[in-house]
């Protein structure tokens, strides 16, 4: 096509569109309102999201809680060695019904939302509630035992009189409550033969011979086979009946709105929830659960490394034992057998033991993490936002006192064991020493690392024992299948000790005091890069803390001085250390 012929062609086809001017009216604005709006929902959302993680999380560790106590505590509970139980579980029952009655509390407040983070919650409520709904249809059920068991369908003054063997009928059925309705004619209201003729309701009151008056009602028995009632009783009877009616019809109807209308709530649009949502606390209920957790959770977290450690050697062979006695052999056998029972159940999820009793530790540290993101989502002038800051603050201070006393309990756990262990005053050349006390450098005395080591160049079996004021380096040796103890050294005083960097599994152990150098060998490279670590830590702190006191003028444990820093770095890179080293 020639160009005038393509322009014709273009012209005729496709006719050129109008030209608008553009102006601001024509641009779409969004309304300020609106975006406020949106702003709110999606925070309102994020909310949401905090709350229901925190609420569910909550759930399963709950569930946790339970199928040990009922998987693994008890049955070992039934072995018969309640120490066993207290070394492996600590307090872990009075952790699960704390927590339990918290989170029992927490789905509580959310309304008909709790089948949205529970769902065995809306399978429950839709049971009670087509339960409710069979009653309210069928006012007649179960009214015949109520009858029977004599229970308030009519008014206290009204007597009912009823034929001798009726009266047998009622006695069978309230003494055998477990037989089925149907299995005696006599078994409904309506089996009392109200249709008899009205001459034997007249003959009703000159047939009685026995009677037997209650409280709340008169039953009237007759020598006769045939059913005779009375017509003023059989009248209170009728109404009572009819009032029982009634009150089964407006006690049985399901109510519009229920506390937990899960079903609903589960068919709910995400606008629908939010609304709902809106007006959700859960602030109150955390902080007044968790100013009681400090306590138990501190006994059971300085409580897990011993319950970890003793599971450890029950998984290993007997022989590694201490105790080697037919008695403790059976009941780590038991206790095996016990645990690999249960770790087969489906909830284990083929987990260990271990894994599941860590959970409480990690748990008490996680609750400021969920309550730090539940505050950031709740405006300041929602009516939880004041409780669940209370809340954030209780939780991080509890965390921080169970971690502040699990280590104080654990410290002085491991302590009273190593005073046990050891024959000290056979260590100390006559001097009884007691662990667990309070010192004047470094205040209470902590235990910090123990372990064999061996000297490189004899290969002589050592054992080490470092605290925060001191090292104790004894010889063990195995005698009759118990490890015996000898003093090798005298207690080091930690600031007047160094470590140097160790090459593989060995390193040299300085003490400042006399100049000498002990090559020790651990069974690793990685535990004698952690006994280097431990001991430089230790013996920093005191050697700062012992200058300190002596700039300050105070003597302690009758030391005047102690070595130079410069003179301390330079030992540390090699150079051989003397015993009569600059001082300050």
């Amino acid at each position: 096509l020639t160009s005038d012929e393509s322009a014709s062609y273009t012209d005729a086809k496709d006719p050129p569109l109008p030209q608008y001017s553009r102006n601001d009216s024509d641009i779409k604005k969004i309304d300020p309102v609106d975006e406020v709006l949106e702003k709110e929902r999606q925070r309102e959302g994020k909310r949401k999201a905090a709350l229901f993680e925190l609420v569910d999380t909550e759930r399963t560790y709950t569930d946790d809680l339970r199928m040990v106590v009922e998987l693994f505590l008890l049955p070992i509970q039934l072995l018969g060695n309640r120490k066993i139980v207290d070394v492996v579980f600590g307090d872990m029952v009075k952790i699960t019904e704390m927590n339990g009655k918290m989170y029992f509390d927490m789905i509580t407040r959310l309304g008909p939302l709790a089948c949205l983070v529970d769902p065995k919650r809306a399978g429950r409520n839709r049971r009670k509630k087509k339960n409710a709904l069979k009653a309210a249809a069928s006012p007649h059920i179960g009214h015949s035992r109520s009858v029977l068991q004599g229970s308030s369908i009519r008014s206290p003054a009204t007597p009912v009189i009823v034929s001798a063997s009726a009266s047998n009928t009622m006695s069978r059925r309230i003494s055998n409550p477990g037989d089925p309705p149907h299995s005696s004619p006599r078994a409904s209201v309506y089996s009392y033969d109200i249709a008899h003729d009205s001459a034997s309701l007249n003959r009703a009151g000159s047939r009685q011979e026995d009677r037997l008056t209650g409280d709340d009602m008169s039953v009237h028995t007759s020598n006769s086979g045939g059913s005779n009632v009375d017509t003023i009783g059989l009248r209170g009877l009728f109404s009572a009946t009819t009032e029982r009616q009634n009150s089964v019809r407006s006690h049985a109807s399901v109510p519009e709105e229920e506390e937990f209308d899960e079903d609903n709530a589960s068919k709910w649009t995400e606008n629908q929830v939010l609304d709902y949502f809106k007006n959700v606390c859960i602030g109150d209920v955390m902080a007044s659960y968790l100013k009681d957790f400090s306590e138990h959770y501190a006994l059971y977290s300085a409580n897990h490394d011993k319950a970890i450690e003793y599971l450890k050697l029950v998984r290993e062979s007997s022989s590694r034992l201490n105790l080697r006695n037919d008695a403790t052999r059976d009941a780590h056998q038991k206790l095996l057998l016990t645990l690999e029972q249960a770790e087969k159940d489906p909830r284990v999820r083929r987990l260990r033991l271990e894994s599941f009793l860590l959970a409480p530790v990690q748990r008490v540290m996680r609750y400021p993490l969920l309550l730090e993101a539940l505050l950031k989502y709740t405006p300041e002038d929602h009516p939880d936002h004041d409780d669940v800051a209370l809340a954030l603050s209780i939780s991080g201070s509890v965390a921080t006192e169970v971690d502040r006393k699990s280590e104080e309990l654990m410290n002085r756990q491991r302590l009273a064991e190593l005073q046990s262990t050891f024959d000290w005053a056979h260590l100390l050349g006559g001097v009884q020493l007691k662990l667990d006390t309070f010192t004047k450098l470094v205040g209470q005395r902590k235990f910090v690392r123990k372990g064999p080591l061996r000297k490189a160049s004899s290969g002589k079996h050592l054992y080490a024992i470092l605290f925060n004021d001191f090292m104790m380096i004894t010889v063990s040796d195995r005698r009759g299948g118990v490890w015996c103890y000898e003093p090798y050294r005298l207690p080091i005083q930690t600031y007047d000790m160094l470590a140097r960097d160790p090459v593989k599994d060995q390193f040299e152990l300085v003490n400042l005091k006399n100049g000498e150098v002990l090559q020790l060998r651990a069974d690793t490279a990685a535990e004698a890069s952690d006994w280097v670590k431990d001991i430089m830590k230790t013996a920093n702190y005191c050697y700062e803390v012992m200058c300190e006191a002596l700039r300050s003028g105070i003597q302690v444990s009758k030391v005047k001085s102690v070595i130079s820093p410069e003179a301390r770095n330079k030992i540390l890179q090699g150079s051989k250390p003397t015993s009569i080293g600059k001082r300050h």
